[in-house]
């Protein structure tokens, strides 16, 4: 396929970011599971960066969704990376309505605090010419996760979503 071709040639060059074009999807595609950006996204082991035709300039508005994990974390790195002069990076927490089985996420929440967490992980990103904020958004009852982080990010008008890639199993898949 198209995406296993991309992912193939960039772990070849040892590519340290993918960029893809997005588009909408009609229900077809979805079901058929034939969006190659989001194919690339789920098996490339470098970051992705996904473009629309609307996009002429760096973005200066990024929201990293964090969960503490150390992919959220490369999230965030690389959409720090990304952003242009006087950026302003947003970290956003959704906390798990339910945890059954504490991630590595789960646990850096449990270990230092949630306070805590944020300050080492906007130390850690810190920078000259960048503003570091972070959020804690409710969890979406109706909704997901992902859903919250989306209706935030359009409501504040982010111009970049950054997000870690977890491969999970199937009994987390399933969960």
């Amino acid at each position: 396929t198209p995406a296993a071709e991309i992912v193939r040639d960039a772990e070849s060059a040892d590519a340290a970011l993918i960029i893809v074009g997005l588009h909408r999807h009609g229900l077809m595609d979805r079901a058929l599971n034939n969006e190659t950006a989001l194919q690339v996204m789920r098996n490339a082991s470098c970051p992705v960066l996904g473009v629309v035709p609307e996009m002429a300039e760096l973005p200066v508005h990024a929201l990293a969704a964090i969960d503490f994990s150390t992919m959220s974390l490369i999230a965030a790195r690389s959409a720090r990376a990304i952003l242009g002069q006087e950026g302003v990076l947003e970290l956003a927490h959704v906390p798990q309505l339910a945890v059954l089985l504490a991630d590595e996420g789960e646990k850096v929440i449990q270990r230092l605090g949630i306070r805590e967490a944020f300050r080492l992980a906007m130390r850690e990103l810190g920078g000259e010419h960048l503003t570091i904020d972070h959020v804690v958004l409710p969890p979406n009852t109706g909704g997901t996760p992902a859903q919250a982080l989306l209706d935030y990010a359009e409501n504040t008008r982010c111009d970049l979503i950054a997000a870690g890639s977890a491969h999970h199993g199937r009994i987390e898949r399933w969960m």
